[in-house]
């Protein structure tokens, strides 16, 4: 497998996308997703693919271009022929502004682009045409227009404070570098004090950004965290409990099953090169 990756430092785009990437895989293989507190854009530029999202019980076929929220459970992704992605990760405070709808409205959802915007049709199209990852790169900052993000500082803190740790995943071809600390989410209490809101107001503002309430996007953060810890490769779980802000290694298992219908030990021996995937 092929992965790329591109962090938009010292561009306008980066008020709103986090990462670009792009992966070019094997033919007719199974992937499954552990959730992992992202929003997304992607373009799919090869062979068709289903999915069976979280909480579905039946694979339904993807959309050539979707967006999608914040997952709280595996997805079950399978490629009928070549896997070719093209990403666009997004920061949650500036999904609004970008297009039209609230996070929350896409939490576990893979929704057409073009029904929101007959725009990135073409976009698409143009994707597909480009010939390398780099030429990608420039069709995105060519027809992403600067778009005016409604600033809030203390939203915009809340938002950059999840994506601490887990976005800040640098695709590369070792696939282990990461720039950034993780920023651990210990109650309701001390994050409302962190981003200066009434604990009233943060529960308000994580169900319109993230689709949970303040408590499970807490437990959200821990389990996030620990799987970017099992890859770092240089922690026992017992040491990535405690890292994560688990109470214990008890509490650390259930959550993690909770998430991921897997204990912390078997994701640790199943897993591969690249966080929160499992290939077959």
């Amino acid at each position: 497998m092929q992965a790329f990756g591109h962090i938009p430092f010292h561009s306008p785009i980066q008020d709103y996308l986090v990462l670009i990437w792009e992966l070019n895989g094997h033919n007719k293989q199974k992937e499954l997703i552990l959730p992992k507190g992202i929003i997304e854009i992607i373009f799919n530029l090869s062979s068709p693919m289903s999915a069976v999202l979280p909480g579905g019980k039946f694979a339904v076929k993807a959309p050539t271009c979707f967006i999608q929220g914040i997952h709280t459970g595996i997805t079950k992704v399978d490629y009928h022929g070549h896997q070719h992605l093209f990403g666009l990760r997004l920061r949650p405070h500036a999904v609004r502004s970008l297009l039209g709808i609230l996070p929350s409205e896409i939490s576990n959802q893979a929704i057409d682009l073009t029904l929101i915007n007959t725009h990135f049709y073409g976009l698409w199209q143009q994707l597909v045409e480009a010939t390398s990852f780099n030429e990608r790169i420039k069709v995105v900052e060519s027809q992403f227009s600067p778009v005016k993000i409604s600033k809030c500082p203390r939203t915009e803190l809340l938002s950059n404070l999840f994506l601490q740790g887990n976005l800040q995943l640098v695709i590369s071809k070792n696939l282990n570098r990461y720039i950034g600390k993780i920023d651990v989410f210990e109650s309701v209490e001390s994050l409302a004090q962190k981003v200066c809101f009434s604990a009233r107001h943060l529960q308000r503002k994580s169900k319109e950004l993230f689709g949970m309430n303040a408590e499970e996007l807490i437990r959200y953060k821990k389990f996030v965290n620990a799987v970017e810890l099992i890859h770092r490769g240089k922690y026992s779980l017992s040491e990535i409990a405690n890292l994560s802000g688990f109470y214990d290694q008890s509490h650390f298992i259930h959550v993690f099953k909770a998430y991921s219908s897997m204990t912390p030990k078997v994701y640790e021996k199943s897993k591969g090169n690249l966080p929160f995937h499992l290939f077959s």
